[in-house]
């Protein structure tokens, strides 16, 4: 999707975000406010209005934090992972796919429990395994980020070995879908997989089929 600009705006005494297209991707705005407004789910952003015949799109504003931008410990990154795998399950199971999901579409709320709320989709085909590749793409970056594949922080020594396993699962796995994914990264963020023993691990694609169990 072609970049456009947008502002934060005060609108009847709310913040609302306005997205702005030249007239040539009146298609673009006329899709995503129909993705919008069919999702109606807490875990992306509400539609308030559209105008196709001047490019104009508002929702509301959530927050400026996305995933791109803030700062997150590899516990919450799994949690986040996890949750956006949620939120994609159940608009899969609308029929909608959002065909977009980039780190920063992935707005965080919450000053404590960080809840992710989905923007900018391009719902333009229908093929949900598009989003499960972009979910695995998420989980590299962050896995990048925190340089999980080489850390040598001990409190991570064991459980990061799962990261480049679980990516590898999610992105190349046939007919994995968004709710098996999300079990894969709430596990792969949960307490009990850093008490379990180093030998008890098994190497490559083998670590991911053992956590979708």
């Amino acid at each position: 999707m072609m970049h456009c600009p947008t502002t934060i705006q005060l609108r009847a005494g709310r913040l609302v975000v306005v997205k702005q297209r030249v007239a040539s991707q009146r298609v673009a705005t006329e899709t995503e406010a129909r993705w919008l407004a069919a999702a109606r789910h807490p875990g992306v952003v509400p539609l308030r209005r559209v105008s196709p015949a001047t490019g104009v799109l508002e929702t509301s504003h959530v927050g400026l934090a996305t995933l791109r931008t803030r700062p997150t410990t590899p516990a919450m990154a799994a949690f986040i992972l996890a949750s956006v795998g949620r939120i994609l399950a159940d608009l899969h199971g609308q029929g909608l796919i959002h065909g977009n999901l980039a780190p920063e579409h992935v707005i965080l709320t919450g000053p404590h429990q960080v809840i992710p709320i989905l923007c900018s989709p391009r719902g333009a085909n229908h093929d949900p395994r598009l989003d499960v590749i972009a979910l695995s793409q998420l989980a590299q970056t962050l896995a990048t980020q925190h340089s999980l594949a080489r850390s040598a922080t001990a409190h991570w020594r064991r459980p990061h070995r799962l990261w480049p396993a679980v990516i590898d699962e999610v992105a190349t796995t046939e007919g994995l879908t968004a709710q098996q994914a999300s079990r894969l990264f709430d596990q792969l963020g949960s307490a009990r997989w850093s008490n379990r023993r180093a030998g008890r691990y098994r190497s490559g694609r083998r670590q991911g089929r053992e956590l979708r169990r």
